[in-house]
Order: structure tokens, then sequence, then C-alpha cells
């Protein structure tokens, strides 16, 4: 009980949580860090294609899409 109270006092409320407990907020932990690097994969992977996008539709209308994108005007 002085092992708890001190890890309570030192911030540690886990201590607190039964084994089974501590075992399944680790299975869900697990769960969404997976989640979480899937879903950083797949932002990654629009972005890139966002940028391929900009390059062809540059190239194709055969003016440049990227300095409007960066000043956040047009020249007329």
């Amino acid at each position: 009980i002085a092992e708890e109270k001190a890890a309570v006092a030192a911030g540690d409320w886990s201590v607190l949580a039964s084994a089974d407990d501590r075992a399944e907020n680790g299975e869900i932990k697990e769960i969404a860090e997976e989640v979480h690097e899937v879903l950083a994969n797949l932002l990654l992977l629009l972005a890139a294609v966002h940028v391929a996008g900009v390059a062809v539709e540059s190239r194709a209308l055969r003016r440049n899409l990227l300095r409007p994108m960066l000043t956040g005007s047009r020249r007329g």
C-alpha cells in the first residue's frame, strides 16, 4: 500500500489499476498506435498525390500553379 501511495503522490495513477486493466489498456494502446501509424502514412500519401496532381496540372495547363499557392494571389 505504501508503494502505491508513493507512486500516486509522484503522479503515477496507473498503479491503482488492476493487472487485467493494465493488460487491456496495453492492447488498446497498441491498437491506437497502429491506427495512428496507418493514418499518418495515409496523410503522407495524400500529400504526395496532391503535389503530383499540381505538377501534372501545371504541365497540362502550361502555367505555374505553385506561385499562386505560395503567394495567395494570381497575376492578371
